[in-house]
C-alpha cells in the first residue's frame, strides 16, 4: 500500500464510525428490491407455461435487472438502499465516487466471494473493523461514508 492510499486509510479511521445499521438497513432496501422483481418474474414466468422452473428464471433475472434499474445511482457510487440512507461507496485512495465498474465488481464478485451461501461473513469483517469497511470493500479498495462526506475527507484532496 503506498503514500496516498496510506493517508486515505488515516483518514478514515479518523472519521466517525460508518453506520453499520444504516448499511444493514440499505442492503434490506436492495435486498427487497430484488426479492419484489423475483416474485414478479416468477409470476410472469408462470403464466408463460411450465419453464424450466419459475423460480429458477425469478432468481437468475431479479439480481441482473435490479442492477439495470440502480445503474443510474451505481454510476455515483450508490444502490437503491445506499441513497434512500444518504450514504455513498467511495474508493479509499482517491476518495472519490466508486463509479460503475467498481461498484458491479462490488455488488456482484466480491459480495460472493465474501458472503458464501449466503452467510455474511464479509459483513461480520466490517463489524470487526475500527473502520467498519466489510470484506467486500476490502477486496475492491471502497468504504461506505454519508453522501455529505467524499474527497473532502481525504487529505490532500479537495
Amino acid at each position: 500500500m503506498g503514500g496516498p492510499e496510506r493517508a486515505a486509510e488515516r483518514a478514515l479511521s479518523k472519521e466517525p464510525r460508518r453506520p453499520i445499521l444504516d448499511r444493514a438497513a440499505a442492503a434490506s432496501i436492495d435486498a427487497g428490491g430484488v426479492l419484489v422483481l423475483a416474485v414478479v418474474f416468477a409470476v410472469i414466468a408462470q403464466t408463460r407455461g411450465p419453464l424450466a422452473g419459475p423460480a429458477v428464471v425469478a432468481v437468475l433475472l431479479a439480481p441482473w435487472a435490479y442492477a439495470l434499474l440502480c445503474l443510474p445511482l451505481l454510476r455515483q457510487g450508490c444502490t437503491l438502499g445506499k441513497r434512500m440512507l444518504d450514504l455513498r461507496v467511495d474508493v479509499v485512495a482517491t476518495g472519490e465516487p466508486a463509479g460503475i465498474g467498481r461498484m458491479l465488481l462490488r455488488e456482484t464478485v466480491a459480495k460472493s466471494v465474501t458472503n458464501p451461501l449466503g452467510i455474511p461473513v464479509g459483513f461480520l469483517i466490517g463489524l470487526l473493523r475500527r473502520d467498519r469497511r466489510c470484506g467486500h470493500d476490502l477486496l475492491v479498495g471502497t468504504a461506505v461514508r454519508r453522501r455529505s462526506v467524499g474527497a473532502a475527507a481525504i487529505p490532500g484532496r479537495r
